[in-house]
């Protein structure tokens, strides 16, 4: 009975992953004919000063040819690991949007937050991952400045496709899952809504890539939130150190 165990896990696993991104995803667009697709490559550098402290860094390119801009972001940011089950982040992402027929916009974005990891005996990342981001937006032509205050909270999962002793070691595979409202404090409103569903998979040397889908929802009119967008994602994850401190980073992530 014990080679069968594994498998069941394994199984389950799968079939939880896929009941997940069932539920996940839209079931019908608001408006049809409205959805915009856009499409990240990101790329997130790290390195770990020691077993509590990593630098990590933010790059993107983000062209959108259904909203005719391209975004390039640029990010920098710590993690402290305070115990098994806690973590703080800080950091701030800049990033510059190219409108090909409207206004280019310089964005400047500190934030802080903290990491909650849920102890369980599966050998899966279950966290709860709120931060508070601060906006500060100037258009190019007009010089103008806009701020906003932004808070959000991305409640998670990062599910291991293997046994729980190999979970997240070189050469396997992972699912991710998680959900993310964003609260305007400008607005007194959530804005946007963002459901998100993935794949990973663990190369050697603490190198990872991520394949995620996001859906979408906000508010073009100002009403009711409306299914709007499809994000479909390419993230690397890469050590700037070597040795075993680079290959146990857990659950490190970040986008705009």
């Amino acid at each position: 009975m014990k080679p069968f165990i594994p498998l069941l896990g394994r199984n389950i696993r799968t079939a939880l992953l896929f009941l997940t991104l069932a539920f996940l995803a839209p079931s019908k667009p608001a408006r049809a004919g409205d959805i915009d697709n856009e499409y990240r490559l990101t790329m997130l550098p790290y390195y770990p000063f020691s077993k509590e402290v990593v630098g990590f860094g933010y790059l993107g390119f983000v062209p959108s040819w259904d909203k005719d801009y391209t975004n390039y972001y640029a990010g920098a940011g710590f993690t402290y690991d305070v115990n098994d089950w806690f973590q703080t982040w800080t950091g701030l992402i800049g990033s510059y949007t190219d409108g090909w027929d409207s206004e280019d916009k310089l964005e400047f974005r500190p934030f802080i937050g903290a990491k909650f990891f849920l102890p369980n005996d599966l050998g899966w990342n279950i966290y709860a991952f709120p931060r508070y981001e601060y906006r500060m937006v100037q258009g190019q032509d007009s010089h103008d400045w806009n701020y906003v205050n932004r808070l959000r909270l991305r409640l998670g999962a990062e599910i291991p496709f293997t046994s729980r002793e190999n979970a997240f070691k070189p050469n396997t595979w992972y699912g991710i899952a998680d959900v993310e409202p964003f609260y305007r404090c400008d607005t007194d409103k959530l804005d946007p809504f963002r459901v998100r569903a993935g794949l990973g998979y663990v190369m050697g040397g603490g190198k990872r890539i991520e394949f995620i889908y996001h859906a979408q929802w906000t508010r073009p009119n100002n009403g009711g939130l409306d299914y709007t967008d499809n994000i479909f994602r390419i993230n690397f994850k890469f050590p700037l150190g070597k040795g075993p401190i680079a290959q146990a980073i857990r659950s490190l992530d970040i986008d705009d």
